[in-house]
C-alpha cells in the first residue's frame, strides 16, 4: 500500500546547520526516512544490537517517542525509517516549532544522535474531520480531498428524500475487494448520512466514481437500491519531499544565509561591546515596518534600495557591525548653511554644522553637560528649500531647559545626504557619526554573493518572481489566476531600476496557456449542443467565447507552490530561492456540455507543472479526458504581446527563415520549428515546445506548420488541428507535452 515520506540525508563529514522540515498537524499519512550518507564505525557489525528512536519535544514541552527501523546500506551506512503511525501523528498534534532528535543506540549507550526541527503547520481539520454538506442531486463532483490526509474531512449528504440506512459504493476496483454487498463492491455504511473520507481511498490519488444506496427490508430479506446518481470524489496527488540536501552533523559550525547573518551580527556585537566603541541601538523607526522580512537581503553594499525589506536587514547588520567615530565639524555661528535654510533652524545666533551621510549611517549627540534646543535638519542634496526632508529636535528657543545629549540617536530618514545640526553651544566634539567599518562592509558584500538568483513572493494569490534583467535593472514577473475563467497564467512583466522604479513591459489580456475546441462524444446536455467550430472552452474563453460578460467554462485548483522544493502558503514571507514551482489543475467544460449559468459538465482536466530557475520557465502539461471526447483544436502554448506594432517574430528551425513584423499572418513553414522568438527594443520572449509526445505535432493533421501568428498580435503553437470526428480521445487517457518561456533583455 502506498505511503509518502519526507527524506533527510545525514552526513557527518560536512558542516552543519540545524535543518527543519514541514509537517501537517496530526498528519497520519507521512513518515520520515533518514539516510546516513557517511560511515559510522562499527555500525555494520552492531546493526542487530542497534535501535533507532525519534524523540520529539512538542511546542507545549511534552515529549513523544517514536520507534524506527534500521536497514543496512552497506559500508557502515544505514537507512532509518519512521513509518506513518498514530505515534508520529501524536508527536505533531500541536502546531508550532518542535525540537526533534533521532537517536541511534545500542543496549548500553548512545552511538550517535541528530537534531532537527519540525515546523508543524496548523491543520484546520484536526483533531476531528470537518463536515462538508453535499447535494448529489445538484453537484456531481467533490474536490478538495488530498492524498494521505486520512480522516480530516467528512461529507454529509443532503437533499435526498430517502431517510433510512444509507451506504456509499466506491465503484473503483483500485482498493478493497472484500466488502461486496448484494453485487456492489466496496460498500461502506454511513452514520447520520455522513462519509468520513479516509483509508484506503486516501492512500491513492485520482477520481473515484461513487453512488449512494438505500435499503429496504421485506420478509426478513434486505435489498439495496440506488438513491443517487453517480458522482465523483477527486483525491489530489501528494508529492514526496525528496532529498534536497545533505544535513551534516557537527553542532559547532553554522552555515547558510540566515545563520550567516546571525553569525556576522553576533560576532560584530561581541567585538564592539568589548571595546566600548559603539552603542547597539534599536532599528530606526523608518525601518520598523520592514523589520519582519528578514529573509530579504537584496539591498546591495552600494546602497541600492528595493521596495522590499532588504534595507531593514542591512540596517540591522550595520548597527552591530560599525563604530562611532568623532566628527571634526566645521562649526559656524549664523550665516553659511544657516542662512540658506534659516526658517528651519532654531536660532540664527546658535552655532550650526553640516554633516554628509549615507543610508545606514547614524548620528549621536555626545556632549552631556550643557546646551539648549538641539536640532537636526535633513536634506536629500545640497541644503536648500527644495531638498528639505524634515527635522528632529526642538525648534525655537526654550530658555532654562537643559538637554542631555548622551547617546541621543538622531534618526536619519532614507535618502538623506546632508544633516544640518543647530544648537546652543555646539562644539566640534558634540556630535559623533556611526559608520560601517570596512571589515563589515566586506562581510556584507560577501553575504551578497550567497544570494540565490530569485526573489519570490506568494501573496494575495499572486506568485511574483524577481531576478536579474541587466546590469541596471531587475525583471519582475507575476503569475496568478486571471482572465474570464480565473485560471493561472502570466499576468504582468515589469522592469525595476536601481531606484526601485517599475516600468510595465507587458500586461497580459489574453491566454498564454491555451484553450480547447473539445466536445463530449455522448450526452450533449449543454445549452449549445450543436456548437462546434466557433467556440473554445478553457483558457480565456467564457460561455460566450469572449473573455468577459458571461460565465466560466473552466476552473482552476492550485495544488502547491514550492520555493526550493519546500511548500509555501499564500501569505508566507518572501524569500530568496534557486527554483520556484507551481502545480495546478484546470477542469474544462465541453462545447456541447457548457451552460449559460456556468454549471456545465466538465469533460477534461489538464495538469500543469511550472518550474522557474531564474532564467527560464519550464512547463510540463498533461491533459486527461474525464470521458470520451473529440478535440479538433488545441494550441498548447502561446504569446500575446499587444503593446505596440512593429515587434518581430523569428521562427527557429522551420523553413520560414524570414523575420516577420507584427501584426501579421505568418507561420513557421513546416513542423521542424521548435521555438519562436518575439522581440522589440524592450524584451525578447522565447517560446518553445519540446519534441516529445504531443510535441511531435503528429496530432496536427491539417496544418503544415508547428507555430503561427495572426493579426490579433498573438503567436500560437499548433499541437492539435483535426477535422470533426477524426479522433476520439478516450476517457482517462494521458496526452503530454512540455515547453518553456524565457524573458531576456534584447541585444
Amino acid at each position: 500500500m502506498a505511503k509518502v515520506f519526507t527524506y533527510i540525508t545525514i552526513n557527518y563529514e560536512k558542516d552543519i546547520y540545524t535543518p527543519s522540515i514541514d509537517m501537517m498537524q496530526g498528519d497520519t499519512g507521512r513518515g520520515l526516512i533518514f539516510n546516513i550518507a557517511s560511515p559510522i564505525d562499527g555500525l555494520e557489525s552492531e546493526l542487530s544490537n542497534l535501535t533507532a528512536t525519534l524523540n520529539v519535544v512538542k511546542p507545549t514541552g511534552e515529549t513523544q517517542t517514536v520507534t524506527g527501523t534500521i536497514e543496512s546500506l552497506g559500508n557502515d551506512m544505514a537507512k532509518i525509517t519512521i513509518e506513518p503511525s498514530s505515534d508520529l501523528a501524536s508527536a505533531i498534534d500541536v502546531s508550532g516549532l518542535a525540537n526533534a532528535t533521532l537517536v541511534i543506540a545500542n543496549t548500553t549507550q548512545t552511538v550517535t544522535s541528530f537534531n532537527f526541527k519540525i515546523k508543524i503547520k496548523p491543520n484546520p481539520f484536526y483533531p476531528k474531520p470537518t463536515v462538508r454538506k453535499f447535494d448529489v442531486t445538484k453537484v456531481s463532483r467533490i474536490t478538495g480531498v488530498q492524498q494521505y490526509e486520512h480522516c480530516v474531512q467528512s461529507i454529509e449528504f443532503v437533499g435526498l428524500e430517502y431517510t433510512g440506512n444509507m451506504y456509499i459504493v466506491l465503484n473503483n476496483d483500485t482498493f478493497v475487494q472484500d466488502s461486496e454487498t448484494e453485487g456492489y463492491h466496496n460498500t461502506v455504511p454511513l452514520t447520520n448520512n455522513t462519509f468520513i473520507i479516509g483509508q484506503p481511498m486516501t492512500f491513492y490519488s485520482g477520481v473515484f466514481s461513487c453512488q449512494l444506496l438505500g435499503e429496504t427490508t421485506s420478509n426478513v430479506e434486505t435489498t439495496k437500491f440506488e438513491i443517487s446518481p453517480i458522482f465523483y470524489i477527486e483525491v489530489a496527488e501528494s508529492i514526496e519531499q525528496g532529498e534536497e540536501t545533505e544535513y551534516p552533523i557537527d553542532p559547532n559550525i553554522t552555515f547558510g544565509i540566515d545563520e550567516y547573518i546571525a553569525d556576522v551580527k553576533e560576532q560584530a556585537k561581541s567585538e564592539i561591546e568589548s571595546t566600548g566603541d559603539a552603542v547597539i541601538a534599536s532599528i530606526p523607526s523608518d525601518y520598523s515596518t520592514l523589520s519582519s522580512e528578514v529573509s530579504d537581503i537584496r539591498t546591495g553594499a552600494d546602497g541600492r534600495i528595493y521596495e522590499s525589506a532588504g534595507n531593514a536587514v542591512r540596517g540591522q547588520i550595520e548597527k552591530v557591525s560599525s563604530k562611532i567615530e568623532p566628527l571634526d565639524l566645521d562649526v559656524t555661528t549664523g550665516g553659511g548653511y544657516n542662512t540658506i535654510v534659516k526658517k528651519y533652524y532654531a536660532n540664527s545666533s546658535y552655532k550650526c554644522a553640516l554633516i554628509e551621510v549615507d543610508d545606514g549611517d547614524e548620528l549621536y549627540f555626545t556632549s552631556t553637560t550643557w546646551g539648549y534646543c538641539p536640532l537636526a535638519v535633513f536634506f536629500s542634496g545640497e541644503p536648500s528649500p527644495d531638498t528639505y526632508l524634515g527635522y528632529q529636535g526642538q525648534q525655537g528657543t526654550t530658555e532654562g531647559v537643559t538637554y542631555s545629549y548622551s547617546d541621543e540617536l538622531i534618526v536619519i530618514p532614507l535618502g538623506t545626504k546632508y544633516v544640518g545640526i543647530n544648537a546652543y553651544g555646539l562644539s566640534t566634539t558634540m556630535i559623533a557619526k556611526k559608520v560601517v567599518t570596512d571589515y563589515y562592509k566586506k562581510k556584507i558584500e560577501e553575504l551578497d554573493q550567497y544570494k540565490p538568483p530569485i526573489y519570490a513572493n506568494y501573496l494575495d494569490g499572486k506568485i511574483v518572481v524577481k531576478t536579474k534583467y541587466d546590469a541596471d535593472n531587475d525583471i519582475e514577473i507575476t503569475l496568478c489566476k486571471r482572465g474570464g475563467n480565473n485560471l493561472i497564467d502570466f499576468d504582468t512583466i515589469k522592469t525595476i531600476d536601481v531606484d526601485g522604479n517599475k516600468t510595465t513591459i507587458l500586461t497580459n489580456v489574453s491566454d498564454w496557456f491555451m484553450p480547447y475546441m473539445v466536445r463530449a462524444i455522448s450526452n450533449a446536455d449543454g445549452d449549445l449542443p450543436d456548437n462546434w467550430y466557433s467556440h473554445f472552452c478553457g483558457g480565456n474563453h467564457q460561455y460566450n467565447n469572449a473573455s468577459s460578460g458571461s460565465t466560466p467554462t473552466a476552473r482552476c485548483v492550485i495544488g502547491k507552490v514550492l520555493f526550493d522544493k519546500k511548500e509555501v502558503i499564500n501569505g508566507d514571507e518572501a524569500q530568496y530561492c534557486n527554483t520556484v514551482e507551481i502545480f495546478w489543475t484546470n477542469y474544462i467544460q465541453g462545447q456541447n456540455t457548457k451552460k449559460a449559468d456556468g454549471s456545465g459538465r466538465e469533460i477534461l482536466k489538464e495538469q500543469y507543472h511550472l518550474t522557474f530557475d531564474g532564467k527560464k520557465f519550464d512547463i510540463e502539461h498533461v491533459f486527461i479526458p474525464l470521458e470520451d471526447v473529440m478535440i479538433i483544436r488545441y494550441f498548447g502554448l502561446g504569446c500575446f504581446y499587444h503593446n505596440a506594432n512593429g515587434y518581430k517574430y523569428d521562427y527557429i528551425g522551420g523553413s520560414n527563415r524570414v523575420t516577420q513584423t507584427a501584426p501579421c499572418n505568418s507561420d513557421s513553414g513546416d513542423k521542424n520549428c521548435r521555438k519562436v522568438i518575439i522581440s522589440d527594443d524592450k524584451i525578447k520572449i522565447t517560446l518553445g515546445i519540446n519534441n516529445e509526445d504531443m510535441g511531435d505535432f503528429e496530432l496536427n493533421e491539417i496544418m503544415p506548420y508547428s507555430f503561427f501568428s495572426t493579426t490579433d498580435r498573438k503567436v500560437y503553437g499548433c499541437l492539435i488541428y483535426m477535422n470533426t470526428n477524426s479522433k476520439t480521445f478516450a476517457q482517462n487517457s494521458h496526452y503530454y507535452f512540455s515547453g518553456s518561456y524565457q524573458f531576456d533583455k534584447p541585444q
